[in-house]
């Protein structure tokens, strides 16, 4: 990713997107993904714009994992899932798309996939363009708005209920 993606540009900035955080903190966010690989798919987005892992503090990379195995625990009893894949695409030729560091966390069962590895085909999938909060691909169906809000009000509730911080409130967005 070059440089010239700022956070002004950023897609995880963008209303749409952050409309899809549950969990979240004043330096992380666990949001759902649009279009995902399996029930449960989300991903953890430092609330910082950074572009690669490798530019988080030190102390920033710990609280990220930190949250991130919260999350995953969490992701894990929610769906009562067996396993999970993580995945972090770091760099153009890791197959990173968007400009902004984000840790895939994929809940995993016996048989949902016809070969365990099969994810990471699905991940590496083009994005698409636009809209402008497009971070995932355009070749997987992406959930209707009214199913993305639904799964993501009933996490919320879940994750609130587990004890996991609610999402900071956030500016208007003109949905209400």
């Amino acid at each position: 990713m070059s440089d010239t993606q700022n956070e002004k540009e950023c897609p995880f900035d963008h209303p749409g997107v952050r409309a899809t955080e549950y969990a979240g903190n004043d330096d992380f966010a666990a949001v759902y993904n649009i279009a995902p690989i399996l029930p449960g798919h989300s991903l953890i987005v430092p609330r910082r714009h950074v572009e690669r892992l490798g530019l988080l503090s030190e102390d920033e990379m710990c609280r990220f994992f930190a949250f991130a195995r919260r999350i995953t625990g969490f992701l894990l009893a929610h769906f009562t899932a067996e396993g999970f894949d993580w995945a972090i695409q770091d760099g153009v030729s890791a197959g990173q798309t968007v400009g902004h560091v984000h840790l895939h966390v994929i809940p995993r069962w016996p048989g949902d996939l016809p070969s365990p590895g099969d994810w990471y085909s699905r991940l590496r999938l083009p994005i698409t363009t636009s809209p402008p909060d497009a971070v995932d691909s355009g070749a997987r169906p992406r959930l209707s708005e009214a199913d993305l809000r639904k799964i993501v009000a009933s996490l919320g509730a879940a994750a609130t209920e587990a004890g996991i911080q609610p999402v900071r409130a956030a500016p208007d967005e003109g949905g209400g």
